[in-house]
């Protein structure tokens, strides 16, 4: 007799955007849309006898999980132009929800594989989780060109998290970029070289939330602990991490320098660009003090850098009406390397795959994901 699994699963989606159009520069815009899934789970495993291998007790598991997604926006943007002169700016704000439920309900004690159902069962068992996780932001943002040829935006977000701590729930990201389209420019159109260039500049900060639900918080859970009672033992519950409310954004701050050279109207266009990547309050596991009670403990540790130059090619070959041929080149160098911990230089990570060791080192001034074990000298024979 086999094993039998079914799943079954519906997901319904859907939007709305309502812009309204308060005078002929200002226009005030909603968005709100939905994802909703749901999945629901059987399995039986059979009662059997083959030879010396038994299963004299059938079990019968059903299994549910359902997801409720929503986000909610409303913008408020203005544009103009007069001359030479184009301006738009946009003042908004957001929210977003994300809610997992899950149950599992297992049941055993059949002898009758035709009774298959969690009904039919006489021992039950069952687990189940519920996660909600939210996300609040405002931003502005100020787009200004002149002439088409001097181009800048300016941006500010604030994000809030309900994944961390209480004292830091809030990160702060602005950026701000700035083009010029030297290829416009006379003493460039003179040269009869280039179909487009322009010169590209980049700064800004953005935040990293991707942790847990309920990471920084104290988290309890059975973990089989008990507790003497009387003349007998009863289930006890006990923290599964230490909290900290102090747990905050990772910040991500990039510098970005790029050129764009066009030839030939745009038949080949190269393109590189120049970045630098600092990260820092980063989201880690960092190792503790055994006497806590943990082995871990997730902090914001440490800084790590990026840097390096991207190239990007692309030649339209062959353009006709019924064929087109065109070839993309892409080249990248990247050099990364930790460049502070918080109170050590180092630490050993366990790989997630193949043995458990603590096979990958963390060291400042290094490169991340170095593999740290036995040198092999030779093969004895």
């Amino acid at each position: 007799l086999m094993n039998v699994n079914k799943e079954s699963s519906s997901r319904m989606m859907g939007s709305i955007k309502i812009d309204y159009n308060i005078l002929k520069e200002l226009t005030f815009t909603v968005n709100a849309g939905t994802d909703l899934g749901f999945i629901n789970g059987y399995q039986y495993l059979p009662v059997y006898q083959y030879g010396r291998y038994t299963r004299t007790e059938g079990s019968t598991t059903n299994t549910s999980r359902e997801m409720i997604n929503w986000v909610t926006e409303a913008i408020l943007q203005y544009s103009k132009k007069w001359g030479q002169h184009s301006l738009s700016a946009l003042i908004g704000a957001s929210a977003q929800q994300h809610v997992e439920k899950r149950t599992s309900t297992t049941g055993t004690g059949t002898i009758d594989n035709s009774l298959d159902q969690l009904s039919n069962q006489t021992n039950f068992t069952a687990t189940g989780t519920s996660v909600t996780s939210a996300l609040a932001s405002t931003f502005v943002r100020l787009n200004y060109s002149f002439n088409d040829r001097y181009l800048f935006t300016g941006t500010v977000r604030r994000d809030g998290s309900s994944k961390f701590g209480a004292n830091n729930k809030w990160g702060y990201f602005p950026a701000v970029s700035a083009a010029w389209r030297v290829g416009e420019e006379a003493f460039v159109k003179n040269l009869n070289v280039f179909s487009d260039l322009k010169l590209r500049i980049g700064y800004g900060l953005a935040g990293n939330n991707r942790i847990g639900s309920y990471a920084s918080l104290p988290i309890m859970g059975s973990n089989n602990n008990f507790y003497p009672n009387g003349e007998g033992i009863t289930n006890g519950f006990a923290s599964t991490q230490i909290p900290n409310k102090d747990l905050k954004w990772e910040a991500n701050k990039t510098l970005n320098i790029g050129l764009d050279f066009g030839f030939f109207n745009q038949r080949l266009t190269i393109s590189p660009e120049f970045y630098i990547n600092r990260s820092s309050n980063l989201l880690l596991n960092t190792k503790i003090p055994t006497s806590s009670g943990f082995n871990t403990m997730l902090q914001n540790i440490g800084e790590t850098e990026n840097k390096g130059i991207d190239i990007s090619i692309t030649s339209v070959n062959i353009q006709t009406k019924d064929f087109q041929w065109i070839t993309n080149l892409n080249l990248s160098h990247n050099v990364n390397k930790v460049i502070a911990l918080n109170d050590q230089d180092s630490f050993l990570e366990e790989a997630k795959f193949g043995w458990n060791q603590n096979n990958y080192i963390v060291e400042v001034g290094k490169s991340l994901g170095r593999i740290y074990g036995w040198k092999t000298v030779g093969l004895y024979q």
